[in-house]
C-alpha cells in the first residue's frame, strides 16, 4: 500500500492587518502498484488537491460545517488571528 498525504491552506488578509486561514491534509491509501500508472495516480491526486482546496475555500467563505468533529483521517483546522510589529505597520498579503 502506499499513502498519499494531500493538503492545502490559505490565508486571508483583513481589516486592520488581521488574517484568518484554513488548512486541510487528507490522507489515503493507494495500491502500490499505482506508482507504474502515473495517470490513474495522477487523477487519484488532482481528485484528492481539489477536494482539499474546495473545503478549505468552503470554511473560509462560511460555507463549512464546523459543527462536528473531522474524521481521524480528513483532519480539518481553521484558525484566526491578528499579527502586527508593533509600529503600526504590517503586512496584509492575502495569500
Amino acid at each position: 500500500m502506499l499513502k498519499l498525504n494531500i493538503g492545502f491552506s490559505r490565508k486571508m488578509g483583513e481589516a486592520n492587518y488581521g488574517s484568518r486561514g484554513a488548512s486541510v491534509n487528507l490522507e489515503i491509501e493507494v495500491e502500490s502498484g499505482l506508482v507504474r500508472e502515473p495517470d490513474t495516480l495522477q487523477a487519484k491526486i488532482d481528485y484528492m488537491f481539489n477536494l482539499a482546496k474546495s473545503s478549505v475555500d468552503a470554511q473560509l467563505n462560511g460555507n463549512g460545517h464546523t459543527d462536528q468533529p473531522a474524521p481521524m483521517k480528513a483532519r480539518n483546522q481553521i484558525g484566526h488571528g491578528s499579527h502586527g510589529n508593533g509600529n503600526g505597520r504590517g503586512s496584509n498579503n492575502g495569500s
